[in-house]
């Protein structure tokens, strides 16, 4: 592999550490950019206090070894300059013995106090800073449009935001990075006012060394990293998989398979992880073979040159002390570097993931004042495809649904139920064709206000950590609930065990603590809860039992005439008193009508449909539905 150029090194040292720290600045609120330069400065502040710290145990290493002559050398007379009140001191060895045993004392704990402190102020930055991008992350994929969830690259994002942890130690192996190089950087300085010649000999064996081990391990570094980035994502999805899979695999017992996927993913990380260990490694070990190297090779040069013994022992111990503090400098310089650059790839996902959503993310709007549903719904001529479908899931479809009208929709799995009632909730938008409302198309500001008067039952609701209060009255999630309401809506979704519960209402539900017939009626109450004007019910009663959905049916009952209803059907019975039926086949309005004469029509042309066995699922293009 060819060296880097000398010539290149700034451009290469500002692109590859100075360049990311700057794109994550400028995405940083106000605070966070003052608590970033008060770092800054407290690292300035460690650096000097650690070069002040060696210049003084060299001082006291030289007292030590030679007493008497010590007040001769150049160290001890610019200090005596300084501070000439201390005069009288340097004329008794030992008390210049004390002196400097007492100063090493209080500079040394005062240097670690300073570096542990800074060091824990650097990592809860970095950790704010973490949630500060994982957060802005966040916000915008929830901007996003309904659609842009269904692109391949929403989940990609969501795993950007789960790894943060990456992005915390990049930003910590930025401040440890800036930290050890200014470090370097002083106490080099110190050195050449004290010894020009070694400092020249050290730094150009130093950097060259540095720079060697840099250019063997960075174009691997950044390959490893971006290898395990990518297999991360997939074996996060795996696992993801395999748990919404988990009764599938149960019964076909497919555990052993399972395991071996993901065992795969796992063989897979393992090489470039390696390459990463390893090149951690490296900067240690070959720095300090090179340092103690040339120490012993300047030792052997300076006695062959015939120098006093005297000068050969002042410099020999400064520089011994001062390899001692610059080895392990220049070695966790290069060790962060390493790290930097093998962390770089997951950690900049997330900055990543905040430029690629604000670009497509649409600012929230406020709903229109001026917004009233009083006539219709009406789709014209709609056309609709998923990302990456072949096919549209509707094409060239138009209907009409009156206010208070409620409306089933019928058809076999894969004839564009489903996206047909999301066209009509608003939350996807014709490729061709118009959605209307009373005549006008959906703004952003109409169709904020839409959503106001919105209910919509999905087949797989969210729960959401909290009371069972907390998830009817979801449209409030966060600001508290309505009783009154609450206990109507409940008591119109038929939920039962809300009576047979000791806590009613208080009590604590997860993802995982009720039957799907459950979710269901908690669902359904809470379309109900906000008092909505309309009501899309998506394959909402398919996990009810008949006593349930006739409580479910004749609630709908009640709220006809009072209530737009959209129902599509998991049970032709479910749909049977509806004002009128659409039957949908291959994405387009085969028949609309009201029910005594659509349904026999409809079950003579599927002789094999079995009304308690329906077929529900989406179409054959639509892309999968996110829990």
């Amino acid at each position: 592999m060819s060296l880097i150029s000398p010539l290149r090194l700034p451009g290469l040292f500002y692109r590859a550490f100075i360049l990311d720290c700057r794109r994550l600045y400028q995405v940083l609120p106000p605070p966070l950019k003052l608590r970033f330069w008060i770092i800054q400065i407290l690292q300035v502040l460690t650096s000097l206090t650690e070069t002040l710290t060696l210049l003084i145990i060299c001082l006291f290493a030289m007292t030590m070894a030679s007493p008497e002559t010590a007040s001769d050398h150049f160290l001890i007379r610019e200090s005596l300059k300084l501070f000439p009140s201390l005069a009288p001191l340097a004329r008794d060895p030992r008390n210049l013995v004390i002196v400097t045993s007492a100063l090493m004392i209080i500079f040394v704990a005062l240097k670690c106090a300073l570096s542990l402190f800074v060091a824990r102020r650097g990592s809860t930055l970095a950790e704010r800073i973490s949630l500060e991008l994982a957060s802005q992350a966040l916000e915008r994929y929830l901007a996003l449009d309904y659609l842009s969830h269904l692109r391949a690259h929403s989940q990609d994002l969501i795993h950007n935001i789960i790894n943060r942890a990456a992005l915390a130690h990049f930003v910590n192996h930025l401040f440890f990075l800036y930290a050890y190089c200014l470090s370097c950087l002083t106490l080099f300085t110190a050195l050449a006012i004290i010894e020009p010649k070694l400092t020249l000999v050290v730094a150009l064996v130093f950097g060259l060394t540095a720079l060697l081990i840099y250019s063997l391990v960075r174009v691997r570094l950044d390959r490893a990293g971006i290898k395990v980035r990518d297999l991360r994502i997939e074996e996060s999805q795996e696992l993801l998989a395999i748990s919404q899979g988990i009764r599938e695999i149960l019964i076909y017992g497919r555990q052993k398979t399972a395991l071996k996927r993901f065992q795969k993913f796992g063989q897979s990380i393992i090489p470039p992880r390696a390459i990463m260990a390893l090149s951690n490694s490296i900067p240690a070990q070959t720095l300090e073979v090179v340092g103690f190297g040339t120490i012993g090779l300047m030792v052997i040069v300076m006695i062959l040159s015939n120098l006093p013994l005297a000068e050969i022992i002042s410099s020999t111990t400064i520089l011994m002390l001062t390899a001692w503090r610059i080895l392990p400098s220049v070695s966790r310089c290069l060790h962060y570097a390493v790290l930097i650059r093998g962390v770089r790839a997951q950690a900049l996902a997330c900055l990543e993931s905040v430029e690629l959503a604000d670009s497509q993310a649409r600012p929230n709007q406020e709903p229109d004042p001026d917004f009233a549903f009083n006539r219709e719904l009406r789709l014209q001529r709609a056309t609709f495809s998923y990302p990456e479908a072949a096919y549209p899931a509707v094409h060239d479809l138009s209907l009409t649904i009156t206010k208070g009208q409620s409306v089933g929709l019928i058809g076999l799995s894969g004839s564009g139920k489903t996206t047909l009632a999301l066209l009509l909730s608003g939350l996807v938008e014709p490729q061709t064709g118009e959605f209307l409302v009373d005549g006008q198309k959906l703004n952003p500001a109409r169709k904020s206000a839409y959503f106001r008067i919105l209910g919509y039952v999905p087949q797989n609701p969210l729960l959401v950590e909290g009371t069972l209060a907390d998830n009817v009255a979801f449209s409030q999630w966060g600001e508290g609930w309505d009783l009154a309401r609450t206990e109507a809506a409940c008591r119109e979704a038929a939920m039962d065990f809300v009576q047979t519960h000791p806590l009613g209402l208080s009590q604590p539900i997860s993802r995982s603590s009720l039957s799907g017939g459950q979710s269901q009626r908690v669902a359904i109450a809470r379309a109900l809860y906000p008092q909505p004007q309309i009501i899309i019910f998506d394959e909402a009663t398919s996990a009810l039992d008949q006593a349930s959905e006739n409580i479910i049916k004749n609630t709908l009952e009640r709220v006809q005439g009072q209530l737009t209803s959209i129902i599509i059907a998991h049970r032709l019975t479910t749909v049977e008193k509806c004002d009128t039926l659409i039957w949908l086949e291959a994405g387009q309005v085969k028949m609309v009508g009201p029910p005594q004469i659509v349904l026999p029509l409809y079950l003579k042309a599927m002789p094999n449909l079995a009304e308690s066995g329906e077929e529900t699922g989406q179409n054959k293009n639509q892309a999968p539905k996110r829990a």
